[in-house]
């Protein structure tokens, strides 16, 4: 994700992928094709906790869940 030019760490949560295809949660071993099939999709969330610049994990990142997904 990228905010005003800098670049900020985002990754999507399996179950926000899984909310996003409408299935159960997926094997861990189909994570990165799924992923793959829903890189449009998920990068087009601007998720609630980017906007209060908050960020979480190491290295610091924003998660993106299913919660930011739902039009």
């Amino acid at each position: 994700m990228m905010d005003d030019g800098r670049e900020v760490l985002c990754v999507v949560s399996a179950s926000a992928m899984g909310e996003l295809e409408h299935v159960p949660r997926t094997p861990a071993n189909q994570r990165e094709e799924q992923f793959v099939r829903l890189r449009d999709a998920s990068g087009n969330a601007r998720p609630a906790n980017f906007k209060r610049e908050s960020s979480e994990g190491t290295p610091r990142g924003i998660i993106v869940r299913g919660i930011d997904l739902r039009t």
